[in-house]
């Protein structure tokens, strides 16, 4: 599942640039590599957690693709400097052990 976030979060500059047909490219190829790994997954007799680790492989596929068209357009690192986002998480936390 958090593949398929990230992958979503990753197609906000191709969604931006209207290159809407990466964006369903890339839906594709995780449902495409998700039907697979099902089918083999039934074929081999698996269970139900098999069934349900199929989706992080797909999902990454899915991820590899939008990273790749999406190079330059997003920044893929954290920034070293910054200073405001832990600030924040720090914040949150003292305040979270409080109302514990």
């Amino acid at each position: 599942m958090s593949m398929q976030v990230l992958q979503q979060l990753l197609t906000v500059p191709l969604q931006a640039q209207l290159r809407l047909g990466w964006v369903a490219a890339g839906d594709l190829v995780r449902n495409a590599v998700n039907t697979a790994l099902v089918v083999a997954v039934v074929l081999a007799g698996g269970g139900i957690v098999p069934l349900l680790a199929v989706i992080t492989p797909a999902g990454l596929a899915a991820v590899v693709l939008i990273t790749g068209l999406i190079r330059g357009s997003m920044p893929l690192r954290r920034r070293s400097g910054s200073e405001p986002t832990r600030c924040c998480c720090e914040r949150s936390s003292r305040l979270q052990l409080r109302l514990r």
